[in-house]
């Protein structure tokens, strides 16, 4: 249109008055102010709700002028308790629920309640609303059910405490039961306890029933005791309420209890005594009858009584070693009620304790060499002996070599438990290394007992080895040296049952050298070996000492077990010369596996290895045996380091125990 112009401002168009013909000029409106980001607070809900309960408001949050930081809400803290405290509600916002929590000792009425908003652009605004408290707080009662109780010293009882919440009680409460000044006596009183087995005792709701018990120990007076149930919690009117059980106690039922009199017996042996129990108020419970710790060792530990009663007898046992003499013992008996009565006998021990000797037939056996005999032990009970015996066979040590008889047992071992008496004959063999010197060897047979006085018995038994058949030339012949460490859970360590708690366990480390030479079909060798690692010698056992059982320490220890030796090339030099070839082959290695028993007399013991399989590595050929017959030697046992101090004794045994193991150990096969 001539004449007229268009100029847009804050997104609008404003269309210009015509300009008269010759003016100059025309003026411009103002642009309008663009609006800031905010946001509208509202709170809906005057909820009206009891004291000791809680109610909801609800806040809305609704953005104006594209508002879109994080608003946040704070409710008031005044009479009533707002949750949660802060609450921050984020784009596109809505509502938040705020719970108003109002204590039970609230009064009634009308009250304000207001919300604050803020947001990021320091923009607030605050919304208000009230709520109604009515004058009908929560609140709860108790009841208990029985509310009298009738009990015997020694018995016990249980009331059922129930709670009845009101006016929308819904907070935990805190039970407690106490005795009333009011209640009869003044020294032990009936013990009331919940469930837990806790004086008091925490509810939260639905409040389900509680168990309270009175238990009334045995030296409860006679009389009624008024206990008083008391139920507390911070968000009731009243705060608490309580209800009352009255426990009256009655008279009691009781028992006497006697024992016989006591007998007469040799130390070693056991005799028996009759422990009697008669009811008194119409006892009916079962009684238990323990014997007290005495001189003897009685059994049963325990016996149980049930109505309308009578005796039970006893068995009392008195080890060897007890001095002649009387000696009292005493049962205590107790019944379900927690009453108890003691009663006390007296025994004598006689000057004859039981006792046995050992014989030995024949005493001397003469063995050529390579040979084996046997001559056999006998056990013989003295004075009602009835005890367990151990019998343990070790060379003397005046007469030690590296190469001597062997004795064994019927069971293969060196040492042999037997039952108790008549304890019969038992053969012991000895067999005769071809290698053994001439000469005479004594060997001392020991038995022990544990209840047996005195707790060992010994008899000595001779070797003669003469001269036997020619030896035939040895396959294979030398000697093996080994050191290392012995590791031994308990030292000394006790038989295996009946005789005691045993074996114990060990394991050994150590290195080994030697040498060794023959002829492998018809290929002679010779080598010797010298190793230097403290793992070369590998080997676990199990092991005991005899005289534990007779408390005279550690004399004579037995043990068995198996191990393994290396040599690996380097710590071996020989050769093997295999017929035809021009030049002999290398050994580069040697192993030997092997079982072993050891019979220790002091620090030295007598160590028989079979099975045993030695072999010898050859370059190109590899692993050939060449000493497969059992073969004999001697070692012996320094403790280094034990977990506790003190001198070894039985009863006071060393524990994580290191000690140094030596030995020597000759070859020779004959391949026969």
């Amino acid at each position: 249109m001539a004449g007229s112009t268009t100029v847009k401002v804050a997104g609008s168009m404003l269309l210009a008055a015509s300009l008269l013909a010759g003016a100059s000029s025309a003026t411009l409106p103002e642009p309008a102010a663009a609006s800031s980001p905010d946001f509208t607070l509202e709170l809906t809900g005057s909820p009206t709700f009891n004291p000791g309960t809680s109610a909801t408001v609800i806040a809305t949050v609704v953005p104006l002028n594209g508002e879109t930081s994080p608003v946040t809400l704070v409710p008031d803290q005044s009479l009533v308790q707002a949750t949660p405290p802060v609450a921050v509600t984020v784009a596109p916002y809505g509502s938040t629920t705020f719970t108003l929590n109002a204590n039970a000792i609230v009064a009634a009425g009308t009250y304000a309640f207001g919300v604050d908003g803020y947001d990021d652009n320091d923009t607030s605004h605050r919304a208000t609303t009230t709520y109604t408290l009515t004058g009908t707080p929560a609140t709860f009662t108790l009841a208990a059910s029985p509310s009298s109780l009738s009990l015997q010293p020694g018995q016990s009882g249980a009331s059922t405490v129930t709670i009845a919440a009101a006016n929308g009680m819904s907070a935990d409460i805190l039970l407690t039961a106490t005795l009333g000044t009011d209640s009869a006596g003044t020294g032990t009183r009936p013990i009331a306890t919940w469930s837990d087995v806790l004086p008091a005792t925490r509810v939260p709701p639905p409040y389900q029933a509680q168990e309270l018990t009175f238990t009334v120990p045995p030296n409860t007076e006679i009389g009624t005791y008024h206990f008083v149930v008391t139920g507390a919690s911070d968000d009731s009117s009243p705060v608490d309420a309580s209800t009352d059980i009255d426990v009256t106690v009655t008279t009691s039922p009781d028992f006497t209890v006697a024992a016989g009199a006591g007998p007469t017996f040799n130390p070693g042996t056991s005799a028996t005594v009759g422990v009697s129990v008669s009811p008194i108020n119409g006892e009916s419970s079962p009684i238990t009858i323990t014997p007290d710790p005495g001189v003897a060792t009685v059994s049963p530990a325990s016996a149980v009584l049930q109505p309308p009663y009578g005796s039970v007898t006893f068995t009392l046992s008195a080890n060897a070693s007890i001095p002649p003499g009387t000696y009292s013992q005493s049962f205590t008996a107790f019944d379900d009620h927690g009453f108890w009565h003691r009663t006390t006998t007296s025994f004598t021990l006689t000057t004859s304790p039981a006792q046995f000797t050992l014989s030995a037939s024949p005493e001397t056996l003469t063995i050529p060499a390579g040979a084996s005999q046997s001559t056999t032990m006998t056990a013989s009970a003295q004075n009602g002996m009835t005890a367990p015996v151990v019998l343990a066979v070790a060379p003397g040590t005046e007469t030690a070599a590296p190469v001597e008889p062997i004795p064994l047992w019927a069971n293969g071992a060196g040492a042999l438990g037997l039952s108790t008496a008549p304890y019969g004959s038992q053969p012991l063999g000895f067999t005769v290394p071809p290698s053994t010197p001439l000469g005479t060897y004594r060997f001392t047979v020991r038995g022990v007992s544990g209840d047996s006085s005195p707790a060992t018995a010994a008899t000595d038994v001779y070797v003669q080895v003469v001269g036997g058949q020619p030896l035939p030339s040895p396959r294979a012949q030398g000697v093996i040296t080994f050191d290392g460490t012995a590791s031994l859970s308990t030292f000394p360590c006790s038989p295996p049952p009946p005789f005691g708690s045993g074996p114990c366990s060990g394991s050994f480390t150590g290195d080994w050298g030697g040498d060794l030479g023959g002829v492998s079909g018809t290929s002679p060798y010779d080598l010797v070996w010298e190793t230097t690692t403290r793992d070369a010698v590998q080997a676990s056992f199990q092991f005991y000492e005899v005289q534990c059982l007779g408390g005279l320490e550690t004399v004579l220890g037995v043990a068995a077990g198996t191990g393994t030796a290396t040599a690996a090339p380097g710590s071996v030099q020989g050769k093997y010369q295999v017929v035809g070839e021009s030049v002999p082959r290398d050994i580069v290695g040697l192993t030997i596996s092997f079982s072993f028993h050891w019979t220790r007399a002091g620090n030295t013991a007598v160590l028989s290895l079979a099975p045993i399989s030695l072999s010898i590595d050859v370059s190109g050929l590899g692993p050939i045996t060449v000493v497969s017959q059992p073969q004999t030697g001697v070692a012996s046992l320094a403790v280094t380091s034990a977990a506790n101090l003190g001198a070894p004794t039985c009863a006071t045994p060393l524990q994580n125990v290191q000690g140094v193991i030596g030995g020597i150990v000759p070859l020779v096969d004959t391949g026969s």
